[in-house]
């Protein structure tokens, strides 16, 4: 999972730090039985692309005192497309189109496809909603039994930036056009 960073600035984050936070080598505490040493580097990376890319944020994090988990509210700008590459993922914003992308990068583009938010305090309650685009590309929100159509700016409109748990990109082919 993606986390956010632990108290109450910055109140917005992007998904950008978080990506960059997951894949940064790490310096680990830890004997090794062969040779002795004390420390170790751990680093991450995607072996392939997978083509569907699915982000699972952090939202609820235990708190050991209260005996109790508690949601981490801060806003994320949630990119349109994401930039995969073999050291890991770049974020960026902007329209869905490729206007203004530099698409000759090295990497594959991801496209969001759907985002499943949570309303409320508490893992225990609250409710969960789906945003989806459908073949058709426009958005539609998925509530219980009711469907219905939202504008492109569903995301703004509907607070997503806190409300966000999972996110869904789906790897483009091509021009563009998803598999």
């Amino acid at each position: 999972p993606l986390g956010f960073k632990a108290g109450g600035p910055p109140l917005r984050c992007s998904l950008e730090a978080m990506l960059e936070a997951y894949f940064a080598p790490e310096l680990l505490e830890a004997t090794c039985e062969q040779c002795g040493a004390k420390t170790a580097r751990m680093e991450k990376t995607l072996s392939m692309p997978p083509q569907t890319l699915v982000l699972h944020l952090k939202r609820f994090v235990p708190n050991c005192e209260r005996r109790c988990y508690e949601k981490r509210h801060q806003a994320l700008e949630i990119p349109l497309r994401v930039r995969g590459s073999p050291d890991g993922l770049c974020a960026t914003t902007g329209a869905s189109s490729d206007a203004g992308f530099d698409t000759t990068t090295p990497g594959r583009w991801y496209e969001l496809r759907a985002v499943v938010s949570h309303d409320g305090d508490s893992p225990y309650s609250g409710h969960y909603v789906c945003f989806a685009r459908g073949a058709d590309s426009h958005w539609k929100l998925y509530d219980d039994s009711i469907v219905h159509e939202v504008g492109q700016d569903f995301i703004a409109r509907h607070d997503l930036g806190r409300k966000a748990y999972l996110l869904f990109y789906a790897l483009e082919v091509g021009t563009g056009a998803l598999r």
